[in-house]
């Protein structure tokens, strides 16, 4: 639970924040937290708010396997089963 706070905070301080980092740099920093706070979620078995998270990076990137493949745990987790397959043969596809 901490963590899952650590990694909310730290993506609004990104957001808020106005500093020289380039739009890149900023929206890599936002992937990284994105991914740890969604695997925070998965790991406390809140697999709405998981899902939400990797859909936030799978919005920006579509080639991002490791969102894809925790999007598919959200969605086994929520018994979707079809959806979560998917993922997880786009997730093989793109990083054998």
């Amino acid at each position: 639970v901490a963590a899952a706070r650590k990694y909310t905070d730290a993506l609004a301080a990104l957001d808020a924040a106005a500093d020289g980092a380039s739009p890149e740099d900023r929206a890599d920093v936002a992937r990284k937290c994105r991914l740890n706070l969604a695997q925070c979620f998965l790991k406390l078995c809140s697999f709405g708010p998981a899902e939400a998270q990797c859909d936030a990076v799978i919005s920006e990137d579509p080639t991002v396997a490791k969102a894809l493949f925790r999007r598919g745990q959200a969605r086994a987790g929520r018994d979707a089963i079809t959806d979560a397959l998917a993922d997880m043969l786009a997730a093989c596809k793109l990083d054998p």
